[in-house]
């Protein structure tokens, strides 16, 4: 049902009910209105009939009578006249008063009478004449005298003196109007009505009239009530109508064309305020799912949500490109994880909310590895789309195998970094204990050869050239021991990088396939030497290094696989260039020796580089060798890295700083300035009576220096430390002032470095030649004029000094 429906049918009730209030009060104003207008004119008529003069004279019949025989007027009398009964006029009461009768003007009723119609002409009015007891005289009325009692009831009290009296007799089945007043001429009452059927027309017309014009005004009050509901009402509540259905479609809505100060216009002021608020919401919640749809697309984690099940039902792109297309509608758990995780996985995901977990992708140990954490959605969520479940949980994973390679790298580096540490420590240990021996090792060298020099200078006795033959033997298997000491410390510290590469710019292949032509006797027939150099001048690499030290690092490399295969196997030598490994820039020089042999755990090869560690049985080696070539390759600037299993064989890997290629070779490696002074092939004559300070805080090696150069006719004498050897040149004389200072380089106090430059500024000029058990210094060149390595022979000393001398005159 319509709205103007239900309006009209609320106001008709409404208008039915003011209509028959309105039309009650008109009736009731209406009677009131007439009944007026009767006493009024009943009034007026009552006035006419008291200012009627009585005869002065009454005839004979008219005088006075029985009361008892007065006839009053009869029922039949009541139209027309009636019969009086009193005053002796009988004509009156015989003849009645009507149109129809003559009244006697003789009598005091027909005078009366007389009046009574002069008065009232045609009018329909009735007349009912009392005396002032209340008896009946004459009446107009029908059956006047059944009304007696009523009219002496009315009039109780009342007399003739007294004022009219208006108002409506209750009459049986009938109300008639009336005005009683007294007629003081004869002492009478007079009662003037209304006929019954006068009134009750009057009143049935009133009725009509007020009936017609209620129900006009009732259609008229319907239709102005329709029109001011559908133009107040009807027509602002479609217009709100339609408001709300563009509200509730999200359609624009700006402005509603209801205004005013009802409450219309105020709904109509709410609903615009509600449409801007739900525009700005829906707007917000269109930008937020927007906005969601861009984050979910472009975010780099990995975004699924999932059913109850932990079915995927939506993914993003990264998801997608992570896992493919297909992975919609399968469980998760079998997507993100690997078989051996799969469990793990599907626990994790069945709980609402995990902590953060991560999985390695099904693929192997290079797989991408992911951080997944899920939530529970909001309840009520809906699906995205008919026929499908609805999402129950979001998963979000991050990608974080770039973090797990990171540390994998860092804990190998660090790993590294630790052996480099051991390394090192057990290097500057190692350079320590060198130094020592070279201190203890330089008197017997030095001894040994002065004894031989002695023995081969002096005379042979008679019967004694057989015992001088057995103490030439004996000095010299005391060098050959010495000399091994020498070497076996020289790989010490190399060991610790205490002795410098001489590099140069070289081919590896070449420089290799040289070194592979000195190794392996041909009895050695049970091991296969298997060479892999490239040929093409694109695939080998151009390296800076010494020669020397390379030769050694291939030697140390191919003897301790020869050891590991002591019943015969293959070692193969491959040569390359690799572009890059992890955790290192590239490009590299890449030398791989190879083993088929027993190979080795993994608790060996974190080892195998240590000094004096070995898994040789006694007197087949020091343990030095791969310390060796550890040494080495890190004073190259290169790694190396071992691979072994236990049966498998081993593998080393050296990369060394890739200089170019054969086809396009870079630079070579600048070559150190200082030369080690036993490699000096030439003896400088020391010039007799030349004034030598030697200065060492180690007794022995002091003592040799000082036995050579007394021997070779110099002036020498010796001081324990920097600061004494100072105070004996500022108390030289000018004449005997010191011409070569010899000085240790490692000393208490003021060291060999310190002494050169303090005398450096004090006497200028004079040559300082260093000696020392570690190697020599690049950096320091500029300070000495010479190097003597210890432990040294008294060839090495004088050559040493000859070398000072013969620089000192080429800068005079």
């Amino acid at each position: 049902m319509r709205l103007s429906t239900k309006l009209f049918l609320a106001f008709l009730p409404a208008v039915i009910a003011v209509m028959a209030g309105l039309f009650l009060v008109a009736i009731d104003a209406f009677e009131d209105g007439l009944l007026r207008g009767h006493h009024a004119h009943l009034e007026r008529v009552l006035t006419a009939l008291q200012q009627v003069e009585a005869p002065a004279t009454l005839p004979p019949a008219a005088t006075k009578r029985d009361p008892a025989q007065a006839e009053p007027a009869t029922g039949a009398q009541e139209k027309g006249g009636g019969q009086a009964a009193d005053g002796g006029g009988t004509g009156w009461l015989s003849r009645g008063i009507g149109d129809h009768l003559d009244p006697d003007p003789g009598t005091r009723e027909g005078a009366l009478a007389l009046a009574w119609q002069q008065i009232v002409l045609r009018e329909e009015r009735h007349l009912t004449v009392l005396r002032s007891d209340g008896t009946l005289i004459m009446s107009t009325m029908r059956g006047g005298r059944d009304y007696e009692a009523l009219w002496r009831d009315l009039l109780d009290g009342r007399n003739p003196a007294s004022p009219p009296l208006a108002g409506v007799a209750p009459l049986p089945g009938r109300s008639v109007p009336y005005v009683a007043g007294g007629y003081p001429a004869y002492g009478w009452m007079l009662v003037v009505s209304a006929p019954r059927d006068t009134v009750a027309l009057a009143l049935k017309r009133l009725e009509w009239w007020i009936l017609g014009i209620g129900a006009a005004l009732s259609m008229l009050l319907l239709g102005l009530a329709w029109l001011l509901a559908r133009r107040l009402i009807l027509r602002p509540v479609a217009v709100l109508e339609r408001a709300a259905g563009d509200i509730a479609a999200q359609r624009q809505v700006q402005r509603i064309p209801v205004r005013g100060r009802d409450e219309l216009a105020a709904l109509a002021r709410a609903l615009e305020e509600m449409a801007a608020d739900l525009a700005a919401a829906f707007g917000a919640v269109r930008r937020e799912r927007d906005m969601n749809a861009v984050l979910m697309s472009s975010a780099p984690a990995a975004v699924a949500v999932l059913d109850a099940d932990r079915r995927i039902l939506q993914c993003n792109g990264r998801f997608a490109q992570a896992f493919g297309a297909a992975a919609v509608s399968r469980p998760i758990a079998e997507m993100v994880a690997a078989p051996a995780e799969r469990q793990e996985a599907e626990a994790h995901f069945a709980d609402t909310r995990p902590p953060v977990r991560e999985f390695q992708l099904p693929g192997g140990a290079d797989s991408a590895v992911f951080a997944w954490t899920i939530a529970p959605l909001p309840p009520g969520s809906e699906p995205s789309a008919p026929g499908m479940a609805a999402p129950a949980f979001i998963a979000t994973g991050l990608d974080v195998t770039a973090r797990h390679r990171a540390e994998a790298a860092r804990r190998a580096l660090q790993a590294e970094l630790e052996h480099r540490e051991r390394l090192e420590t057990l290097g500057t240990f190692a350079g320590g204990i060198a130094h020592d021996l070279n201190n203890i090792l330089t008197p017997v060298v030095g001894y040994v050869r002065m004894a031989e020099e002695r023995l081969q200078a002096a005379a042979p006795a008679e019967g004694a050239a057989e015992d001088d033959a057995a103490l030439a033997d004996y000095l010299e298997r005391i060098r050959r021991a010495a000399d091994r000491a020498r070497y076996v410390i020289r790989q010490i510290l190399t060991f610790g990088r205490k002795v410098g590469p001489e590099a140069e710019l070289m081919d590896l292949a070449e420089a290799v396939g040289d070194s592979l032509d000195l190794e392996l006797p041909e009895s050695e027939t049970g091991i296969a030497l298997v060479r892999d150099l490239p040929d093409d001048a694109a695939a080998r690499p151009m390296v800076n290094a010494d020669p020397v030290q390379l030769h050694q690092v291939l030697s140390n490399l191919i003897s301790n696989a020869r050891h590991a295969m002591p019943e015969g196997g293959e070692i193969r030598v491959s040569v390359g260039v690799e572009q890059e490994i992890a955790g290192k820039d590239g490009p590299w020089a890449l030398l791989q020796v190879s083993d088929s042999g027993t190979g080795m755990p993994a608790e060996v090869a974190a080892r195998i580089f240590e000094p004096f560690y070995t898994t040789k049985r006694t007197g087949r080696g020091t343990g030095l060798g791969l310390s060796v070539v550890h040494g080495i390759v890190g004073a190259h600037g290169g790694r190396i890295d071992v691979t072994s299993r236990p049966g498998a064989g081993t593998t080393f890997a050296i990369r060394l700083p890739l200089a170019g290629t054969v086809a396009a070779p870079g630079a070579a490696a600048p070559v150190p300035t200082a030369r080690p002074a036993d490699e000096d092939g030439h003896e400088v004559a020391l010039p007799p009576g030349l004034r030598v300070l030697v200065v060492d805080d180690e007794t022995e090696p002091r003592e040799l220096a000082l036995a050579v150069l007394v021997q070779a006719g110099c002036r020498a004498r010796g001081a324990t430390g920097g600061a004494e050897a100072l105070a004996l040149l500022q108390g030289e004389p000018a004449a005997a002032q010191t011409q070569l200072l010899l000085t240790d380089l490692t000393m208490p106090g003021m060291g060999g470095r310190e002494l050169a430059a303090e005398v450096g500024r004090r006497r200028p000029g004079l040559p300082v030649v260093a000696m020392t058990g570690g190697p020599q210094e690049p950096e320091a060149a500029d300070r000495f004029a010479a190097w003597l390595a210890k432990p040294f022979a008294p060839e090495d000393l004088r050559a040493a000094l000859g070398r000072a001398l013969a620089g000192k005159r080429m800068q005079g």
